[in-house]
């Protein structure tokens, strides 16, 4: 199962690498191959984070495997949700993987390819009257909101880990859950 999450400069790095951890910490109670859990970008050049952090991409958008889920995390949307390559990206996965989560402001970006609408969604707590504009269905204060077709939103911050225990527990079962909080010393 092809895993991608997306990284554009100025991502969110909880957004983006909370779930990563917790789906390659559940890796170790999976059989060796039944996860390519990877990122990708418009290229295989290093983006810088919101943070700081440089990171290069596992994957540039060209060369990446096809997904089966796909994890889009917030950062810097508003300038993201211009850049051609990113929404072409999105617009051509998005609506055709198997999960689909967007987390924290990550959201706002599916807001702009109309895969909010009528969703219950919920996004960074900063913005949260934002998924109005883009018609989201019922708005949670926080959590995962999950929809029928595996189109989830998750809220930013440590809301992204629970993200990645609720997506490894759907894909992987319970084992994979406990596994990951184990090795990562989460509470369950």
């Amino acid at each position: 199962m092809n895993i991608a999450v997306l990284l554009y400069n100025e991502v969110s790095e909880l957004d983006a690498f909370g779930p990563f951890g917790v789906l390659a910490a559940a890796q170790g109670a999976l059989a060796e191959d039944a996860m390519n859990l990877y990122t990708v970008a418009r290229s295989r050049m290093s983006v810088l984070t919101a943070g700081g952090l440089v990171v290069t991409p596992h994957w540039a958008f060209m060369s990446a495997p096809a997904p089966d889920v796909l994890l889009v995390p917030g950062g810097a949307v508003d300038t993201v949700k211009r850049d051609r390559a990113v929404m072409g990206y999105l617009g051509e996965h998005a609506p055709n993987v198997r999960f689909l989560l967007g987390i924290g402001s990550g959201a706002f970006l599916l807001g702009e390819l109309g895969l909010v609408r009528d969703q219950r969604a919920t996004a960074w707590a900063g913005a949260l009257e934002r998924l109005r504009d883009y018609e989201a269905g019922e708005i949670l204060a926080s959590g995962v909101a999950k929809n029928a077709g595996g189109r989830w939103f998750v809220g930013g911050g440590a809301s992204a880990l629970a993200g990645g225990l609720e997506l490894a527990r759907e894909l992987f079962g319970e084992a994979a859950v406990r596994a990951a909080a184990e090795r990562l010393e989460l509470q369950l």
